[in-house]
């Protein structure tokens, strides 16, 4: 027996069918070569995506930041606003309050004050007629006493 031949041809054998594995792992190789760099290609554009969504998360949380602030800020400026609109119903009811106490008291009060300022009215007018009367009553004096000096002066 010819142990040789058939160990060429099982050799042969083994080489083609090593041919074979190794075309279909190359075959293979190459596909998750391909799947591979597909994936990294995948992976590049969803980081991409990703900061770029990032980035826009960032600019919105910004705007939500603002527009809370902007909310607060208008809430505060309501109760400020309530606030003055309720200050000034109040100083609107002591207003009407104090007039119209301020009339029933003018009403109250103006016939008496007529009354003092005729009866001061006359008691000035009697006080200058009496002053008026002692300074006619002190020139006459005078005149006299002129008059009586001067005769006793022709006398002599």
């Amino acid at each position: 027996m010819d142990t040789s031949g058939s160990i060429c041809q099982h050799s042969g054998l083994i080489d083609s069918g090593l041919a074979v594995k190794e075309s279909v792992i190359q075959q293979h190789l190459t596909h998750y070569k391909q799947a591979t760099e597909t994936a990294r290609e995948e992976l590049a554009v969803l980081q991409t995506k990703y900061i770029k969504l990032q980035s826009q998360l960032l600019v919105s949380q910004s705007k939500v930041a603002s527009q809370e602030a902007t909310l607060k800020n208008l809430k505060n400026a309501k109760q400020e606003v309530a606030e003055t609109q309720r200050r000034c119903e109040t100083l609107m009811s002591l207003n009407q309050h104090w007039q119209t106490n301020l009339c029933k008291c003018v009403r109250k009060e103006r016939p008496p004050l007529e009354q003092s300022v005729k009866l001061y009215e006359v008691e000035c007018k009697a006080s200058r007629e009496t002053d008026v009367e002692r300074e006619q009553l002190l020139s006459a004096s005078r005149v006299n006493e002129l008059n009586s000096s001067r005769q006793v002066s022709y006398r002599k």
